[in-house]
């Protein structure tokens, strides 16, 4: 009796042991990545990301789910909280959509990597980030049921902001009765402009003000995120989803000013195009031919080109007819 007591207390003492070890070398691991301090949406060939990499592979080696939630939730440091969160849909846990859920309201900022993008390096919210990597993976595994759950709790959130995919969400949603007074909430409450495209397809007086106004201010730049679109951009958008003769006068000054004195070619003059597209009239047909003569005539023949380009691309996104000649 008393060698099977003595065995189980040296057994009780192994494993308490074992824990201990196995959780200081969790918390070197969980120290390492603190001290990076860069999250990666994708890895790189670098030592900073070979440094990553190795501290996430053993961190998930180490930490049990029930820790890896732990982390994701209440964990101090954003970088970690974002880590877990990654390893959590690696890992397919259960509890990553209740997790993903939580942190559409975490507004904490961290440094961004990005070598594939057309940022590098900058600071975004733990929300947009963990919101980008769960549709990510809800797509990947084709899981609907799961995504429109996402698409819900975003819509009715009263305080979730700086998500890249509500850009996503608003053109998708379906202009019912029932969701008009959320997508306003989110425009002027939350300031949150990718509400427009919602808005637009409802076809309310009251609305049109607010797309035009972007409009005649198109030479106002703010300061984004990575990846957002200006607010007079996003205005663009929304009059392909109404084309109203509301917008006609503001659109011409606008396209004037953008097709012939300050060009760009940003994926801004494809929605500008797709805009003037949208109304499927001789006077938006010759706006657009005009632009490109115009170019001709100056000797821009390489930006009279990558006009057409752009031309085309907007026009599969619109394809009216009208336009093909444009840039066959």
């Amino acid at each position: 009796m008393k060698n099977n007591v003595v065995i189980a207390i040296v057994l009780a003492t192994c494993c308490i042991s074992c824990r201990t070890e196995r959780e200081k070398e969790l918390d070197s691991a969980l120290e390492s990545l603190v001290s990076v301090n860069v999250f990666y949406y994708k890895p790189v060939d670098n030592f900073e990301c070979d440094k990553i990499r190795y501290c996430l592979t053993r961190i998930d080696s180490l930490a049990t789910d029930k820790e890896l939630e732990k982390l994701a939730i209440l964990n101090q440091d954003p970088i970690i909280r974002l880590y877990a969160f990654q390893l959590m849909l690696h890992r397919k846990n259960e509890s990553y959509m209740n997790i993903a859920l939580q942190k559409i309201r975490d507004s904490s900022k961290v440094i961004v990597r990005d070598f594939y993008g057309i940022c590098g390096t900058y600071a975004d919210m733990v929300s947009n980030i963990c919101v980008n990597m769960l549709v990510k993976s809800l797509k990947g595994m084709h899981d609907a049921s799961k995504l429109n759950r996402l698409d819900s709790a975003l819509l009715y959130s009263p305080d979730a902001r700086g998500i890249l995919y509500y850009k996503e969400l608003f053109l998708k949603l379906p202009p019912k009765i029932e969701y008009y007074k959320h997508v306003r909430r989110h425009y002027f409450e939350q300031h949150n402009f990718y509400a427009l495209l919602a808005l637009a397809k409802y076809h309310k007086k009251e609305d049109k003000y607010q797309i035009n106004r972007l409009l005649l201010n198109f030479r106002n730049h703010i300061d984004l995120t990575c990846g957002f679109e200006q607010p007079f951009s996003i205005a663009l958008l929304a009059i392909q989803q109404w084309p109203d003769d509301y917008f006609i006068t503001a659109l011409k000054r606008v396209s004037y000013y953008y097709l012939h004195v300050d060009i760009s070619f940003s994926n801004m003059l494809k929605h500008l195009l797709g805009a003037l597209m949208a109304y499927d009239t001789d006077w938006s047909y010759q706006i657009i031919k005009n632009s490109i003569k115009n170019m001709r005539k100056k000797g821009n023949l390489l930006d009279a080109e990558i006009l057409r380009e752009r031309v085309r691309e907007a026009y599969l996104e619109n394809p009216h007819p009208r336009y093909k000649s444009l840039f066959k």
